[in-house]
């Protein structure tokens, strides 16, 4: 009688529990993240314009939600997010700036929910004068997304 040797069963049976958790832990992951990203989708979607801003088409991006014009700084504008989304998320946002110049600083407002987030992201919007050729800020350009 032939004998089963032990140890090209137990590979075998490692490589079958290894393909049904591949398979399986996907599924199992997005439904425990779901919550999470619905909650940061719909955060986004609910972020307010800012005052006075306008609808536009200046922003790209993935999971991109809105975007506005507005002639609001890019400081005041930040500010105005950070604290609509911190009522809306009832999470404390963060915020952070970068640029050479203050008034040409670009701002990102999150909101987190564990693995996903709600995002603003506010640039200057800058305009030539066709005279001098030289740039100036004239407001901001706000896009919102979600992951």
């Amino acid at each position: 009688m032939a004998r089963t040797r032990p140890l090209p069963v137990i590979l075998l049976g490692v490589a079958v529990v290894g393909v049904v958790a591949t398979a399986v832990s996907p599924s199992v992951q997005d439904r425990l993240d779901r919550p999470a990203r619905e909650q940061a989708r719909s955060v986004a979607q609910a972020l307010p314009a800012p005052v006075g801003a306008d609808d536009s088409t200046a922003c790209h991006g993935d999971g991109l939600v809105s975007c506005w014009e507005s002639s609001g700084s890019v400081a005041d504008v930040t500010r105005e997010l950070s604290a609509a989304m911190g009522e809306l998320a009832r999470v404390e946002p963060t915020s952070s700036c970068d640029g050479a110049r203050i008034s040409t600083d670009s701002c990102f407002v999150r909101g987190r929910f564990k693995t996903h987030g709600a995002f603003a992201f506010v640039d200057p919007r800058l305009e030539r004068d066709a005279a001098t050729g030289t740039m100036t800020v004239t407001g901001s350009v706000v896009s919102v997304s979600a992951n």
